[in-house]
């Protein structure tokens, strides 16, 4: 998934047991589960509930879900 949010705006992603999420902040800068990524930055996330996603400024981002 790719997706552009605005600032403040939030998101939840589900993240099914068992599956993993790749994440690539491409610009902005975005709070993920609490921990914050600035441009360039990437998250790779095992073992969560979901993502909870806020964007500190306008953010373009890369999300994969994997199995």
């Amino acid at each position: 998934f790719r997706g552009r949010l605005t600032e403040g705006q939030r998101l939840m992603h589900p993240a099914p047991t068992g599956r993993r999420q790749y994440l690539l902040v491409i610009e902005g800068e975005l709070r993920v589960n609490g921990e914050t990524l600035f441009s360039g930055d990437q998250a790779r996330i095992t073992e969560a509930d979901g993502l909870k996603l806020q964007a500190v400024s306008a953010s373009d981002v890369l999300l994969i879900d994997l199995p």
